[in-house]
């Protein structure tokens, strides 16, 4: 019981910070990120340990290097990896694993989130990112929580925050991978 109070209230902590990231950025201020020197490689790892820790029922399958050293800012990163890794849980086929692929190639650090399922609608994917609120189409709610639909926007704005950009592609065959 403990467990399930402690994950509530970081689901609502979770879901707190993005609403307030996306007030600060519609308000016309950029989004706040700190860039220190880390490993980004224990972040991800811990990111990752406690969304699988609160879906128990699901499977998350992590690739990550060893060390991934660079200028972050490893709370937003951790968020970021939340938010995808959480939407592909939501929106995912509940019997396949949800695949999360980080690598570090010419000094870049690429994330791949991956999950099987329904595929997100054409008309959906040019603006997945940028309109805030939009149903990807009527889940049941798994995990008792209203969600805001403003996940992607804000892990839209930290990526850009550090120089970076962020894809979708979404098939039936394919599955749906975030990038």
């Amino acid at each position: 019981i403990a467990s399930e109070i402690l994950e509530s209230g970081k689901q609502m902590t979770r879901l707190i910070n993005n609403l307030l990231d996306f007030t600060r950025t519609r308000l016309g201020q950029s989004l706040p990120v700190r860039r220190v020197e880390i490993d980004l490689a224990p972040i991800c790892r811990n990111t990752v340990t406690e969304i699988a820790a609160a879906n128990p029922d699901r499977t998350i399958r992590l690739d990550c290097p060893e060390r991934l050293l660079g200028r972050f800012d490893g709370t937003r990163i951790s968020q970021m990896v939340s938010n995808l890794v959480a939407n592909a849980i939501h929106h995912g086929d509940p019997k396949t694993p949800v695949i999360a692929k980080v690598s570090l190639d010419d000094h870049n650090i690429t994330f791949q989130i991956h999950n099987e399922g329904r595929p997100i609608g054409e008309s959906v994917l040019t603006t997945i990112f940028d309109i805030p609120g939009r149903r990807i189409g009527e889940r049941e709610r798994r995990d008792g929580f209203d969600h805001l639909g403003i996940g992607l926007f804000v892990v839209k704005k930290i990526i850009e925050a550090h120089s970076g950009t962020i894809t979708v592609s979404s098939t039936a065959a394919a599955g749906t991978t975030f990038v």
